[in-house]
């Protein structure tokens, strides 16, 4: 995912590959979203994604009203840790920036 659109619901899919680790061996799982000010950080656990063992990869959903609270000259940045049942934790460098884009309409769809 390279860009999210305000007002919006994506997903924001995190994709393992096999030869690091399962995401089905995971017991503890602790990824953060932000942008540059860190104001509207948004923390995920196991039971806040969608673990996708036949991918290997974590969804995050995002709200209409999470992404309406993104700055769209701001990107936005993850990052994830996983420890494992005999203790070992794995983490990951900070991704890659995700553009916000800009949405026109004022109006929240939801309500």
């Amino acid at each position: 995912m390279s860009t999210i659109l305000r007002g919006t619901t994506p997903a924001l899919r995190i994709g393992i590959d096999q030869n690091d680790f399962l995401v089905s061996d995971v017991a503890k799982l602790e990824i953060k979203i932000w942008q540059e000010s860190e104001v509207n950080q948004l923390d995920y656990d196991l039971e806040s994604v969608t673990v996708d063992t036949e991918n290997n990869a974590f969804e995050i959903k995002f709200t209409e009203e999470q992404t309406l609270a993104f700055v769209a000259s701001k990107p936005l940045y993850w990052q994830m840790r996983c420890k494992f049942a005999d203790g070992s934790i794995v983490g990951t460098a900070v991704s890659e920036p995700i553009s916000i884009a800009r949405l026109k309409s004022r109006t929240v769809l939801t309500e």
